[in-house]
């Protein structure tokens, strides 16, 4: 029962949302730095405690993530062609 088509009709459905996800991480991330780096300035002025930092570390680890994710995508990519350029 399992064929190509089940395949590519899995991928077709799965690729565009993960891309999506990726988008909508990988453009969040540098407005949440800047956000929380407001809130720490403002909360200092103030003298507020605050999660501030918690939010600028969290920002800084997604922004993290995504790129280790983009590095293993273009590798899964470019890494067996890169291989087997090298193995003629």
């Amino acid at each position: 029962m399992a064929s190509g088509s089940l395949w590519a009709s899995a991928a077709s459905f799965y690729v565009p949302l993960t891309l999506g996800w990726f988008a909508l991480v990988e453009l969040s991330c540098p407005t949440a730095i800047v956000a929380g780096h407001t809130a720490r300035r403002r909360a200092g002025r103030r003298g507020l405690p605050g999660w501030a930092p918690a939010a600028i570390v969290t920002s800084r680890l997604c922004a993290l993530y995504a790129l280790l994710v983009m590095g293993a995508a273009v590798g899964l990519v470019v890494g067996p062609a890169v291989l087997s350029d090298h193995m003629k």
